[in-house]
């Protein structure tokens, strides 16, 4: 719950005028992730999720497409360059398993999900009407995965220690694979200890 409220105190601060890209482009995320919550709020948040890789029962999702729709908008506006628009599902498969996996065989598995939901999202905006049967659960694990890297995201903005001011710098950290060690570094140790 106190992330929640963070993540919403962000988004507040973030739309103040003279807000950096980085504000922006995280109050807009938040905007969006909250219309997939409206999406997402019809279920059984208990069943069905187990890690990235696992779903352990199909639940039903009230519109599954527009849950696809808004968790990809999400990860986009984290995710996406302006100025290169070249590779767009791969990079945002990329940069959102190197946010969120904490070994490469997560990180690959991870961007390689990730990859398949976005498909699925472009079969949507594109007019396919044939959804697989897994469809409702692969977009309700989109939904938290963009909800995790958005709270990542927020997490990494509100803490004091940050290293990064510009959404470019940010990029730079996770492309390299090293937002967690950015991230979580371990308070230092008194001499006494």
């Amino acid at each position: 719950m106190e992330l929640a409220r963070r993540v919403i105190a962000y988004s507040e601060r973030a739309c103040s005028p003279g807000s950096s890209e980085l504000d922006r482009r995280l109050a807009y995320a938040t905007r969006i992730w909250a219309k997939a919550c409206v999406c997402a709020q019809e279920v059984a948040w208990e069943a069905g999720f187990d890690g990235f890789d696992n779903m352990d029962e199909q639940p039903e999702v009230g519109d599954p497409d527009s849950l696809v729709l808004y968790s990809m908008i999400v990860l986009e506006a984290l995710f996406s360059s302006r100025s290169n628009k070249r590779g767009v599902t791969r990079r945002i498969a990329e940069r959102t398993a190197k946010l969120l996996g904490r070994s490469h065989e997560d990180r690959r598995r991870l961007s390689e999900r990730v990859s398949r939901a976005y498909d699925q999202r472009c079969d949507f905006v594109h007019g396919a009407f044939d959804r697989s049967i897994l469809y409702e659960g692969t977009t309700l694990w989109l939904f938290k995965v963009a909800t995790l890297a958005l709270w990542r995201m927020i997490q990494s903005l509100t803490d004091s220690q940050r290293s990064f001011s510009t959404w470019e710098e940010l990029m730079d950290i996770v492309d390299r694979g090293m937002f967690h060690e950015r991230i979580e570094r371990p308070e230092p140790r008194s001499r006494a200890e």
